[in-house]
């Protein structure tokens, strides 16, 4: 808290010495600074630092447990779906190639176009069945265009599962994994692809989202043969609307 006070002090400060010349921030500190519930004025005094904690803390955790947690699909996906792993390989074997086996460079994940869309698919289907909840802060209501209304301080949900599953946003056999139904890169923002949000609350952690898992198993498969334990995969598990991490073995074999 007492590394936070301070920003958020010289925040409410410019915006009152500034006012409509203040440029706001954007970024998760200034999202609660907008909540008249949070801060119902400029006042640093009357600011409710503890629920700003409690929001930030959780932002952090989610962060840390998110980028495992794709990383360790990903590698699962890869185990379990042995028809992709000669593609795969071939195409990390020509970018090692290229950098001579050295430490790859800044632009070499970019080389990486079927992982890149073998991984933005294990993203796909590896998704809480409901996220990004956001409060209705318009009074009375909010109206959607189609007329359905939402009252004030009510929490909405995006529906993920929803629109990962459905066919015409998804193509044909949605519910299957299929590494090569995506055109456009695992970071982009589309109206069919809501893993990392959409507009200007996307999530800003996307590039590492993608790019680490991306390296992980570029790594992984230079070095190694992996699979299931069983040869098989495990059907997906839910706790309440969140997918939970599969208790599975993955055997790694030296390809030397």
């Amino acid at each position: 808290m007492k590394h936070i006070k301070p920003v958020i002090k010289k925040r409410l400060e410019d915006k009152k010495k500034l006012g409509d010349a203040w440029i706001a921030p954007l970024d998760a500190l200034q999202s609660c600074l907008n909540d008249p519930e949070i801060a119902p004025d400029l006042d640093p005094n009357n600011v409710d630092y503890n629920i700003i904690v409690e929001i930030i803390e959780i932002l952090i955790f989610t962060a840390i447990i998110s980028l495992p947690a794709a990383v360790f699909y990903a590698l699962y996906d890869l185990a379990g779906r042995k028809e992709y792993w000669n593609e795969l390989y071939q195409e990390a074997q020509v970018i090692n190639k290229q950098c001579n086996g050295n430490v790859l460079k800044s632009d070499d994940p970019d080389k990486m176009v079927k992982l890149d869309k073998f991984v933005k698919e294990s993203l796909r289907l590896n998704i809480d069945i409901t996220n990004v909840a956001h409060k209705c802060i318009s009074k009375p209501y909010y109206t959607f265009e189609n007329g359905y209304q939402v009252p004030n301080g009510r929490m909405i949900y995006v529906n993920f599962m929803s629109l990962a599953m459905d066919e015409e946003l998804q193509g044909q056999n949605s519910k299957e994994f299929y590494a090569y139904r995506h055109d456009s890169p695992a970071i982009k923002l589309d109206h069919n692809y809501l893993v990392f949000g959409s507009g200007k609350h996307a999530c800003p952690g996307r590039f590492l989202a993608v790019i680490v898992p991306k390296i992980f198993l570029h790594m992984v498969m230079l070095r190694y043969n992996v699979r299931t334990e069983t040869g098989k995969m495990k059907p997906q598990k839910y706790t309440g609307p969140t997918v939970r991490p599969f208790n599975v073995g993955i055997v790694f074999e030296n390809r030397n």
